[in-house]
């Protein structure tokens, strides 16, 4: 099995630990990384080979959602994990614009966090069951959008005949 680097941005030292020992033993770990700011977590990416990022939405210095944002217009093939308490649907979505590959709950279980890293590395998408609904809800209206956009360029594009 391949071994990746990760690195957790989480401004509560207890949680990080947690996260720290739960992966310390998965197998799919080369190197673990740690940030308790959201900066120094951006830092990290430009001097590390950081392969996926477990980022909290509450941080110090800086929205998570725009961490990952930063991270992602830089580093497109890393892959960030949004891991919150948080279940509101303007934070899903936001973080899946932001260019998120899942978001999980802090109540997940250690060892499917760690499923979640290794499906996401290998190109999945995952959603806590808590907040899918809201992401599948949200899909559907984006590309109802597009669809009424594409219907509503070609038609201007379309010659208009006289009579």
């Amino acid at each position: 099995m391949a071994k990746y680097n990760i690195l957790i941005v989480e401004d509560h030292a207890l949680t990080r630990f947690g996260l720290k020992t739960a992966f310390e033993s998965a197998d799919c770990l080369a190197e673990i990384y740690e940030a308790s700011k959201a900066q120094t977590g951006i830092d990290i990416v430009e001097k590390e080979n950081i392969d996926v990022v477990i980022m909290d939405l509450g941080l110090p210095d800086m929205n998570g959602i725009e961490a990952a944002k930063i991270i992602k217009q830089k580093h497109p093939e890393i892959k960030v994990i949004i891991l919150s308490s948080h279940e509101q649907q303007e934070d899903v979505i936001k973080s899946v614009k932001a260019g998120a590959s899942a978001y999980c709950t802090k109540d997940v279980a250690p060892d499917k966090l760690i499923s979640i890293v290794e499906s996401v590395i290998k190109g999945a998408a995952w959603f806590d069951p808590k907040v899918a609904g809201m992401c599948s809800m949200q899909l559907l209206l984006m590309k109802k959008k597009t669809k009424t956009r594409l219907i509503l360029m070609q038609n201007k594009k379309k010659p208009q005949t006289q009579t």
